[in-house]
């Protein structure tokens, strides 16, 4: 859950940075997922918030936890690598590919 301090620094952010939603989702830092963006885009629609700066959003961010925390930051993205268990009898740990989305 962000503030609504956060969320207007979400679309400042997001509008300056001239990406579409997926590609600002994946690249900028501590972005929310596609979906909590085009809420807020929604909310911007219907006059409810405003885009504006936040400087130091990345370090003032509310959320402690899920997409406000640094665990959330650094978690594979779309088109990264990371380890998972394989699901043969060795149950060794194997690099793979993080789907394209």
């Amino acid at each position: 859950m962000y503030t609504k301090e956060e969320r207007e620094g979400i679309l400042w952010e997001f509008h300056r940075s001239g990406l579409s939603a997926p590609a600002a989702c994946r690249s900028l830092p501590l972005f929310p997922n596609k979906d909590n963006l085009y809420a807020c885009l929604k909310l911007e629609e219907a006059g409810e918030l405003t885009a504006r700066e936040m400087p130091g959003r990345a370090e003032r961010m509310h959320c402690s936890h899920g997409e406000g925390s640094l665990a959330f930051a650094a978690r594979p993205r779309s088109g990264s690598t990371t380890l998972e268990y394989g699901k043969d009898s060795t149950k060794k740990l194997r690099r793979v590919r993080t789907p394209e989305t």
